[in-house]
């Protein structure tokens, strides 16, 4: 799209950075976060709980606070949507520690 002149919306970058988290290639969304932050864009709550899933599904714990850091310096409060999403996940992948974490941190 970007070869043709056409520059990709906040929706098509969550879309495709959530394909990305959901078949595991977290290190992929990333890349397309960062393409996504190089055009200008600003995150939206729906972006913000892409990267803390995909995060917390590849048990990389201590990164899933960045997001969340973000999403408060952006002015979107963290509600129980989003933990619910941390907790599920990271119980799903068995990393009960990590819950205790994000219980912490409400």
């Amino acid at each position: 799209m970007k070869k043709i002149g056409v520059r990709p919306s906040i929706f098509l970058y969550n879309r495709i950075m959530d394909a990305l988290v959901k078949t595991s290639h977290l290190n992929l969304a990333i890349s397309v976060y960062n393409d996504f932050k190089e055009d200008g864009l600003v995150e939206d709550c729906v972006t913000f709980m892409i990267l803390i899933k995909g995060f917390c599904k590849a048990g990389r714990i201590d990164e899933v606070f960045n997001p969340l850091g973000r999403m408060r310096n952006n002015l979107y409060k963290p509600d129980v949507f989003t933990y619910t999403t941390m907790v599920k996940v990271l119980v799903s992948e068995r990393k009960l520690e990590s819950c205790l974490r994000v219980w912490e941190e409400m």
